[in-house]
């Protein structure tokens, strides 16, 4: 029988880390499949009976990474917030030597006045030193990037962290043989020092990975808010009395005691009592279910009203929770369908470029036996191919496209979710609190007798005072909007599942549903008819009637969100497909549905459904989700691109990709939009960090010197860089002068 087992992953820093692990755990005999997650640097294996344990740690060893047993002594948020707190500290003391680094390297050429100790122009030799001890900090502060990138060189999988360490290394050793050279006597060499590009370019990484960091912790939680559902104990009945017994301690058919407002602390089924139960964490409706004997209640939903007496039928991982919990973690582990266009870039222009250099300083030693004119050209094509241009060109687009998004209330937690989200093909939305507002609203009060609609509202809303359910909230928030004043209830009582009774002066009162009205020998005749109606377009209806005769109807329904037509129109005319996914009743979601005009819908859902349903849309299209619920999480995991509601729970925002702060569905056509324009913009940014290379690279090998020319000095190689690098930037910056899409206007359709 297969198993599924999590490791805890050290040592990774990017995507050529994650494929090299999840291949060496595929090498280890009885491994059936490996996933690898980086943000939560936790590696999950489905193995058979041959699986060895031991030789998966040891194939991992090899690889340069280390496994070991998950360690559940912290939790992932701890985990996180101390791997930032170790990166902030890093920053803060690479900093500490790089501004005097700066000072002194460049301080001279804007007047500043340096110690003759290490004045250029006093002790050139001592100029370069103080240059190279505090360059040296630095560097070994950024190990990481070394160790890593050329690690990754070696294993014929460079990265970007193999750029930075190439283009680093470079810089320095030449800045070491200029130092030998002013020792030497040689002091024109000052003048071509190149410490402080070293020591700048692993700062600026390190504040990029730290800005990623920040990020991604912000966006692996949701398993920790999922698992924070459930209750540590429950009431034991033990035939007597009632025991707070730990919850690993329940077992099947142990009876539990379950109060008003308790959280249900695992699955079972009603024996004694009846209530009102919010499904919402599992349905994503407002709704709560009434439930009597027999009925089976869900771990982590909430009891409403009545206390009652279940037995326990699931525990610890067969409950529906915990395959929820599941379900995400294994989502959160999949890849996405996007491979980033630097690394691929990259894993082909690092080892031409050392191929190149090696190759121009071997050819120009046999053909000059001149070492100071090889060495300015090997160090001259590494200099001009330094991977500046090239790591800046997807982190300074996406974070500027970031900062801009977040000015329209949009808040992306990663550059992959930003790109995904240009080329989806279908956006799939969830119903209840994102296509609708979520709560019911009382829609109309129709008389059936001489009494006024507003009477009827005041009876209703005094009958329903002593209620908490979200019917109930609706009818007393209509009344209030009115300014009624509430009339006393004597002989109340709350029929669970059916409605409420109660006098109200001499007369006596019940507001709720038709199995109420008939058990009270209300005749409802023809009325029926608007009842049935008002089902087929999702519209609940409660019956007001007297001791006597049926005397009002009240309409209930979840209105839709402004702006939801316009937007699924707005899709339509991009070409991108729609559909809603729903907990509700096929009725009322065939009704929204055709209201909207999506594409496609589905009802009667349970979060696994949702998350199957996404995996069948992916065959075709690639998919943006937007929900708002903790039932939605599985499935916004599931999507290439989840997008949440800032008005959603935790857990559904953290699940997301994405989180719109307005909770507004247009944000979903200027999420598209922008991303269109941040995709179209790293590509620009990638043109121009690799021309330079191009063109500089065949100037650097000493090309011109052929026909007559000059020979590429590392200074004019080095400024290249710098201008493609100022280049990148400066295209970046053009998205901060992004207007969003708030007029959009739809095309005539006449």
């Amino acid at each position: 029988m297969n198993k599924e087992i999590m490791y805890d992953i050290k040592g990774m820093t990017c995507a050529a880390c994650v494929i090299a692990v999840e291949k060496a755990a595929l090498k280890t005999p009885g491994v059936l499949e490996s996933n690898v997650s980086l943000p939560t640097e936790q590696l999950r294996v489905v193995v058979d009976m041959s699986f060895d344990e031991s030789k998966l740690y040891k194939n991992i060893t090899l690889t340069g990474y280390k496994a070991s047993a998950i360690d559940n002594s912290e939790t992932l948020s701890e985990k996180q917030n101390k791997k930032l707190k170790n990166m902030r500290i890093k920053i803060v003391l690479a900093l500490l030597f790089m501004i005097p680094l700066l000072y002194v390297s460049m301080g001279h050429m804007i007047g500043l006045i340096l110690p003759s100790m290490v004045d250029p122009m006093a002790n050139p030799f001592g100029f370069a030193l103080i240059q190279l001890l505090l360059t040296v900090p630095v560097m070994i502060i950024g190990y990481k990037y070394y160790v890593n990138g050329f690690k990754n060189l070696f294993r014929g999988n460079p990265n970007m962290d193999t750029l930075v360490a190439i283009g680093t290394s470079a810089a320095f050793l030449y800045g070491v043989y200029a130092l030998v050279m002013i020792g030497l006597g040689n002091h024109e060499f000052a003048d071509i020092l190149y410490f402080e590009v070293s020591a700048t370019i692993l700062v600026l990484v390190m504040i990029g990975k730290y800005m990623e960091q920040l990020s991604t912790t912000k966006t692996t939680s949701e398993l920790e808010k999922l698992m924070d559902l459930k209750p540590k104990t429950a009431l034991l009945f033990t035939g007597d009395t009632y025991v707070e017994t730990p919850l690993e301690q329940i077992k099947i058919n142990d009876e539990l005691m379950i109060r008003p407002g308790d959280v249900v602390p695992t699955d079972g089924i009603i024996i004694d009592g009846t209530t009102s139960i919010d499904e919402s964490m599992m349905t994503g409706e407002p709704i709560p279910k009434d439930k009597t004997l027999n009925d089976e209640i869900i771990g982590g939903t909430v009891n409403i009203t009545g206390a009652i007496l279940m037995k326990v039928t699931h525990v610890g991982d067969d409950t529906v929770l915990s395959s929820i919990i599941k379900r995400v973690s294994e989502a959160q582990m999949k890849k996405a369908p996007i491979q980033k266009l630097a690394d691929k870039i990259s894993g082909v222009f690092v080892p031409i470029v050392l191929v190149l250099a090696l190759l121009g300083f071997i050819v120009w030693m046999i053909a000059t036996r001149d070492f100071d004119f090889s060495m300015n050209i090997l160090v001259s094509v590494l200099v001009i191919a330094c991977p500046c241009a090239l790591g800046l060109a997807t982190p300074t687009a996406i974070m500027t496209a970031s900062g801009a998004a977040a000015k329209h209330g949009i808040l992306i937690a990663s550059g992959e979710a930003l790109e995904i989200s240009s080329k989806a093909t279908m956006v799939v939305f969830d119903k209840t609190g994102t296509i609708t507002v979520g709560k019911p609203t009382l829609l109309k009060v129709i008389s059936l007798t001489e009494t006024k609609e507003d009477k009827l509202l005041q009876i209703a809303a005094s009958l329903e005072q002593q209620s908490n359910h979200p019917i109930a909230k609706s009818i007393i928030t209509a009344s209030e909007e009115k300014g009624y004043q509430l009339s006393k209830v004597d002989n109340f009582e709350n029929f669970t599942g059916l409605g409420i009774k109660g006098k109200i002066g001499e007369t006596t009162y019940l507001i709720g549903n038709e199995k109420l009205m008939l058990e009270n020998k209300i005749k409802l005749g023809q009325i029926k008819t608007i009842t049935k109606d008002y089902s087929k377009k999702g519209i609940s209806a409660l019956y007001l009637a007297n001791e006597t005769e049926l005397i009002g109807i009240l309409a209930i329904s979840d209105q839709l969100k402004d702006g939801v037509i316009e937007t699924v129109k707005k899709l339509n005319e991009l070409g991108v497909k729609t559909a809603i996914l729903s907990g509700d009743d096929i009725n009322t979601v065939t009704h929204i549905a055709n209201e909207v005009g999506v594409d496609e819908f589905y009802g009667s859902l349970l979060p696994q459904d949702k998350q199957n349903i996404i995996k069948t849309l992916k065959e075709k299209y690639i998919v943006m989700m937007v929900g708002d619920g903790i039932n939605d999480a599985i499935a916004l995991k599931e999507a290439n691109i989840g997008v949440s509601l800032s008005s959603g729970t935790d857990v559904a925002m953290s699940a997301g990709d994405v989180v719109l702060m307005r909770s507004d569905i247009k944000d979903i056509i200027t999420l598209i939009d922008l991303s269109k324009h941040t995709v179209r913009n790293i590509q620009e940014n990638l043109f121009w960090a690799f021309i330079y290379n191009v063109i500089g690279i065949p100037i650097a090998l000493g090309l011109l010197t052929l026909f007559g020319g000059p020979l590429l000095n590392p200074m004019i190689a080095a400024l290249a860089m710098s201008f493609s690098s100022v280049s990148v930037v400066l295209n970046a910056l053009r998205l901060k002068r992004y207007k969003g899409v708030k007029q959009w206007k739809l095309k005539s359709t006449v």
